[in-house]
């Protein structure tokens, strides 16, 4: 296992990722992205989508049994420009100074430094692509800590472990359309 206290800031979400993909295989196998008629019922294409009036229906065949495991939902929509990019990420958590475990909701990544969830710890996320790469944008493309990179096109879904770190690379051109499903 790679000693994080010597990683860069920047890469301790990254260091944390692989590791945690390592020790729970089964968090990059319940990696899905695939078209949106594959996760709802309800649901065919990204702009059917509107907030807050939605809602969700998750499809029976997924190998998750979402319908039991979420408690709640948070709905983010997102326009990413020119020159903006995600540096590696976990969803709702923040990385502060290690406090000797003085917070709850928090998860410790080296001497120094624990990865904080100041609310709550969702278990799911969803990015539902709004637009497609090369034609309305270029760049932005995204990353898990494997090194699995997905180009986005309009209407895929990405679902993943909300414990697993990502990042998204600069856009070059155009817009990239996001919508972003919490499930806790």
């Amino acid at each position: 296992m790679t000693n994080i206290n010597n990683i860069k800031k920047e890469n301790i979400l990254k260091i944390y990722s692989q590791n945690l993909l390592k020790e729970y295989p089964e968090i990059k196998n319940e990696r899905l992205i695939c078209n949106i008629e594959d996760i709802f019922d309800n649901i065919i294409n990204y702009d059917d989508i509107k907030y807050p009036h939605i809602k969700l229906k998750f499809k029976v065949k997924l190998n998750l049994n979402l319908n039991t495991i979420v408690y709640s939902t948070t709905y983010c929509s997102k326009e990413s420009r020119v020159g903006d990019k995600t540096s590696w990420t976990c969803d709702d958590a923040m990385v502060i100074s290690n406090k000797k475990n003085i917070y709850n909701n928090q998860i410790i990544l080296s001497d120094k430094k624990i990865l904080y969830y100041p609310n709550r710890i969702p278990k799911y996320n969803i990015i539902i692509c709004g637009s497609t790469y090369n034609e309305d944008f270029t760049g932005g493309i995204f990353e898990f800590s494997d090194g699995t990179k997905i180009k986005s096109q309009k209407n895929m879904c990405i679902l993943f472990n909300s414990k697993e770190s990502y990042l998204i690379h600069k856009i070059r051109s155009g817009i990239k359309k996001e919508k972003i499903i919490t499930l806790y």
